[in-house]
Order: C-alpha cells, then structure tokens, then sequence
C-alpha cells in the first residue's frame, strides 16, 4: 500500500481479495490494528470523510449482484424463510465511508460502479469493517461472511447453492 493511502484505509484496497483470502484480509486488518497503536493513523477528527450519499437498495440490484457473484463460483451463505427486506440494504453510488458499525447497526451496502468505501477508522472492530458487508457491482466481490436469500420467488435460482458447511 502507497504510504499516502496509509491515512485512510481504502477497502478498495482489498475488493480484489476475492473469497477465500482470509489470510490476507486478516493481514490487512492486522496492519490497521498496528497503524492504531503506532498512530500512523490520524486521528478521526483530522479524516476527511465524504459525505454519505446511500440510499435504499432494492431486490434486483442485490439479485443482479449475487447472479454475477455466483456465476464467478460464490455461493450463497444463508437461506431465510422469509422476504428480502430492502429497508435493511444501501446503495452506494459513489464513494462512502464505512464507520464500522457493530451488530443491529450494521448494514448491507451495494456498490453501484465505481463506487469506493473509504474506511477512516481501521482502530475500530474487524479493521473498521465492523460487521458492514459490502457488494461490489463491478466485479462481483463481498467484504464480510453473508450472502443471504430469501423466500422470494426471484431467489429460486439460487436455493441449491446455498453452502451448508
């Protein structure tokens, strides 16, 4: 990583990890959790964090998302029996910050292409990452362990895919 990038932490740095490179995405969290100590990091007030642009994502931007991601070998993680609820998914159109949100204040967030999560506080749990998953569109790669379906029709396609390690 570019020493001018060590300020913030750019999980566009990480969106070419891909599945199953979690030896690395633990490396990296492992860098921040060490620019926390060393304060390499500025402090959160000295970050200039864009302005959070989301809205609420809909069904087909998440079923086109994990058509792509299953057609590149991803499967999905969990299968609920009841409906997506689009209330709970973002979409980001462009660049965001991620503030590593925890538990019931986490969030899903579909990024729209060319869209950037910028994470200004790699201190927090899980490198800053919290327990935010994130989806891109332009390549079809996942930050985060959850890769639902729901009971909707739309989701059919998916149901034999569905990991059950």
């Amino acid at each position: 990583m570019d020493p001018d990038d060590m300020s913030k932490l750019g999980i566009a740095s990480l969106a070419g990890l891909g599945t199953g490179h979690g030896a690395m995405l633990a490396a990296e969290m492992q860098r921040g959790l060490d620019r926390r100590h060393s304060r390499e990091t500025p402090h959160p007030d000295e970050v200039e964090i864009p302005e959070n642009v989301t809205f609420q994502a809909d069904l087909w931007q998440y079923i086109e998302w994990l058509r792509g991601y299953t057609a590149k070998g991803g499967r999905p993680t969990h299968s609920y029996d009841y409906e997506f609820k689009a209330e709970r998914w973002r979409y980001a159109p462009r660049e965001f910050a991620v503030n590593g949100e925890c538990g019931s204040r986490s969030t899903q967030v579909i990024l729209g292409p060319g869209a950037q999560a910028l994470n200004p506080n790699p201190w927090k749990p899980f490198g800053g990452f919290g327990h935010n998953n994130l989806y891109w569109l332009d390549d079809f790669k996942v930050i985060g362990r959850w890769v639902p379906i729901y009971s909707n029709p739309e989701f059919d396609e998916f149901r034999g895919l569905v990991d059950r390690a």
